[in-house]
């Protein structure tokens, strides 16, 4: 433990003690060297009997520490993690992000997460939001994140902040979204079909050749403006038969709820033409043809 150490050399046992690689209120680690060898370690001294079970490592070249689970230990003899170790469980973390990531790693599979046993589900999810170019979350949150995703109903919406950041939940996947609230404007916006920049936390607006899109007929001929869903709206998608209500037009495309309130409603003379990246309205389709798909690119 720490307080074997005394005031004597650096040293403790077979180890002569290099520089500290890192501490907290599980104690302290230290770069080590076995005497009489050139085998270097990663050795960590506890504060007190008995230690914790739950070991935090640094990554190999810096980035986020790394959890494993260590066997229980015997009084004041101190815990050594070959460098090795430190490999296998950030290559181990690169394996499992391969195989829950979603969408280029965009978004994260709940299922394969909390399949792991929990310390390689924390460092899976460590390993997810250093990719996604998040700060770390506080040992609290991650804990709190990981309870909240595995053991919580399926239809909650877990909300763990900090930093800026959230973590959401939605249709089994883990999503890293912005932590500041936007409100949406209220009044239309017109447009030309050029890249429209809708302001701060509610990204982009463009309009991509495509069919079936916009009729460019019923373009030309009305005033196009980019607005909001509204209390009472209905869309009625090409091709799909009846109206329905906005909520279950989300549904229907897969809208989070956190974004359901910024995604761009293309209107033309005062009616919903479309919905951005979902679907093209009747009577404003342009059927077999090509013409305007508009396309909202939501903040990253």
């Amino acid at each position: 433990t720490l307080a074997a150490l005394g005031d004597a050399p650096r040293a403790l046992g077979d180890y002569v003690l290099g520089p500290r690689l890192g501490a907290g209120g599980m104690g302290e680690v230290f770069c080590a060297e076995r005497r009489g060898t050139s085998e270097r370690v990663a050795l960590k001294l506890l504060p007190e009997w008995p230690p914790p079970r739950e070991v935090t490592l640094p990554a190999p070249g810096g980035g986020e520490p790394l959890v494993r689970l260590g066997p229980p230990l015997v009084a004041d003899a101190p815990l050594v993690l070959h460098a090795g170790d430190v490999v296998g469980i950030a290559e181990q973390a690169d394996a499992d992000l391969t195989r829950a990531g979603v969408d280029a790693g965009a978004r994260l599979r709940i299922d394969v997460l909390c399949a792991l046993e929990p310390a390689r589900a924390a460092n899976l999810l460590r390993r997810w939001l250093r990719a996604r170019g998040a700060p770390a979350l506080p040992a609290a949150r991650l804990d709190q994140a990981l309870h909240q995703l595995c053991q919580a109903r399926a239809d909650a919406q877990p909300l763990v902040t900090w930093s800026g950041h959230a973590l959401r939940r939605f249709r089994g996947e883990a999503w890293l979204v912005s932590g500041e609230t936007v409100a949406a404007p209220q009044t239309l916006r017109r447009w030309d079909g050029r890249t429209l920049d809708l302001g701060p936390g509610l990204g982009r607006l463009e309009c991509r050749e495509a069919a079936p899109g916009i009729d460019p007929g019923r373009w030309r001929r009305g005033v196009v403006e980019v607005g909001y869903r509204r209390p009472g709206m209905r869309f009625r998608p090409a091709g799909a038969g009846a109206s329905r209500d906005f909520k279950r037009l989300a549904h229907e495309y897969g809208i989070p709820p956190w974004l359901r309130d910024r995604v761009p409603v293309i209107f033309i003379d005062g009616e919903p033409a479309a919905l951005a990246g979902c679907c093209v309205c009747e009577p404003f389709t342009a059927g077999d043809r090509t013409g305007c798909w508009p396309v909202w690119v939501p903040p990253s």
